[in-house]
């Protein structure tokens, strides 16, 4: 039996007050959750999610053979709202608009695959890589599709990692796609301690790194960021997805200190504004130590032997 929960909820949240949401079953046995107690049977559901001045999102999860918990939608509206502070807090975008997003989520890879198959008009070459896929996000219809994994966490991060491709389409649809992806890699673990942004541990990335290392699979730094986003794409298919893995931990030793952290900023904005000049030619201008210390840096972090945490 297919059963649709949908939840519409306003996250327009000040530092004194936070939006209530409200929880019910209605005569088809559906149950619903909205800002609005729209049904006397409505209870109010505590949420539990971090102060904020983020404008309003509009959010509808659609569980389909995925049995949630109301903890569990809480914590999708608290990782949603952890991955906007990023770039709210920490790219400095001004995040005016509302964006509605609708997360599906398939109880199984099958459904999920098949969904894709036969609801979305995807190329020949995205009908073939699909069923390697952990989500999607499609744009034209501001769509997140995801599947319940074995390890149910590995569900959650994933809709952290296409919530991230969400807002960066919303954004900015210009940034390069090893950026867009690098970015959303490391929203998979991003997390609050005492109000404070970290970007967790990603051992399986680290894993990969070393692998694709040894089989002689990375690009130097200098051709990684030459690559336009077409050519990064097929490449990245060409190499059993080691140019992904590439530009997560490329982007995650970016985040690591400050001045990586501004260079990832600056670059975002710059193509904010339209500017399409491929990555490698504003590395002497935004980056602190030009292509050289770049390239002296990833040569040490692809060497490192573990993947710690690391405050924003």
């Amino acid at each position: 039996m297919i059963r649709m929960i949908c939840i519409v909820y306003l996250l327009l949240i000040s530092l004194s007050s936070i939006a209530k949401i409200y929880s019910w079953v209605d005569e088809k046995g559906v149950r619903h959750y909205s800002s609005h107690a729209k049904s006397a049977d409505a209870k109010e559901v505590n949420v539990d999610v971090p102060d904020s001045n983020w404008q309003k999102m509009d959010i509808k999860i659609i569980d389909i053979g995925f049995d949630l918990t109301d903890q569990e939608h809480q914590r999708i509206q608290r990782d949603v709202n952890t991955v906007y502070q990023f770039f709210d807090k920490k790219l400095f975008f001004d995040i005016y608009k509302t964006v509605p997003v609708s997360i599906r989520i398939f109880g199984s890879k099958e459904d999920y695959v098949n969904y894709n198959l036969r609801h979305q008009d995807l190329s020949a070459q995205s009908k073939s890589t699909t069923v390697h896929t952990l989500g999607r996000y499609l744009p034209k219809t501001n769509e997140i599709l995801v599947y319940q994994h074995k390890n149910r966490d590995r569900t959650f991060s994933t809709i952290k990692h296409e919530v991230s491709h969400a807002i960066t389409d919303t954004l900015t649809p210009f940034v390069p796609s090893w950026l867009n992806e690098g970015v959303a890699e490391n929203m998979e673990t991003i997390g609050i301690q005492k109000d404070s942004l970290f970007i967790g541990s990603h051992r399986t990335n680290l894993y990969n790194l070393r692998r694709y290392d040894s089989d002689d699979k990375l690009l130097a730094i200098k051709d990684f960021m030459s690559l336009t986003s077409r050519d990064w794409r097929k490449q990245n298919r060409n190499t059993d997805y080691a140019l992904q893995i590439q530009a997560g931990e490329f982007t995650r030793m970016l985040l690591s200190s400050p001045t990586g952290l501004n260079f990832i900023s600056r670059l975002m904005h710059n193509y904010k504004r339209g500017d399409r000049t491929i990555a490698y030619y504003l590395v002497d201008d935004e980056y602190f130590g030009g292509l050289g210390t770049l390239e002296s840096k990833w040569s040490l972090w692809v060497k490192r032997k573990e993947s710690g945490q690391f405050a924003l």
